[in-house]
């Protein structure tokens, strides 16, 4: 995890935790995919911090401090999406004729169906650095539970990779904790979302 750091501080590969992201890339595409390590060309970064300034202002100023470094260019880049607004009322909470209305006006702060289209995009797509090696997305929050969780499972959903159950039990296990009320709230959502505006199977009762 990046280091703490003052607005004034840069901070280098080796206390990032630069060369530690790339292990567990390698470890990642080894079990998950079945394919070795980088071994002909460096991967390039999309580091996506779905925290604020309100909740991790050091953390962030650490992650800008590294990404901003013109030698570090070439390395990746950053990508500030916030998330923690979306999951505030439960659509339990809301009358069912007014799902659809309300799943397509919701996201004009956390944009979480604009941003799961723009990371399948970079999952799918070519290096945006414009090199050779593979692209590695790295998502994360301050846990790696909630806000994670919602951003990946929306995304599963998005891609239909998985169903609402499986892809709740794959964000339970990968955390070791289901993630909490609001970022469940908002995948509860994303769901309704998905089923009405992006072809998705299911709805939030499935």
């Amino acid at each position: 995890m990046p280091l703490a750091a003052d607005s004034d501080s840069t901070v280098s590969p080796s206390s990032y935790g630069y060369d530690a992201i790339l292990a567990l890339a390698a470890s990642a595409g080894e079990a998950e995919c079945g394919t070795a390590a980088f071994s002909e060309a460096t991967p390039y970064i999309v580091e996506v911090t779905l925290t604020n300034a309100a909740d991790d202002k050091n953390g962030l100023l650490s992650l800008r401090s590294f990404w901003s470094l013109p030698e570090n260019f070439s390395l990746g880049r950053l990508a500030e999406w916030p998330l923690g607004v979306s999951g505030l009322v439960p659509p339990s909470k809301v009358d069912r004729s007014k799902w659809q209305s309300v799943a397509s006006k919701m996201w004009a702060v956390d944009q979480l169906p604009s941003r799961v289209g723009h990371l399948s995009s970079m999952l799918s797509g070519e290096s945006p650095g414009g090199g050779v090696g593979p692209t590695v997305v790295l998502v994360h929050c301050n846990a790696g539970c909630d806000r994670t969780g919602e951003m990946v499972g929306a995304l599963r959903l998005a891609t239909a990779a998985a169903d609402p159950k499986g892809m709740y039990v794959a964000d339970t296990d990968e955390c070791g904790r289901s993630p909490n009320y609001y970022s469940t709230t908002s995948l509860e959502w994303f769901c309704i979302w998905n089923f009405y505006f992006n072809g998705g199977r299911y709805g939030v009762d499935e």
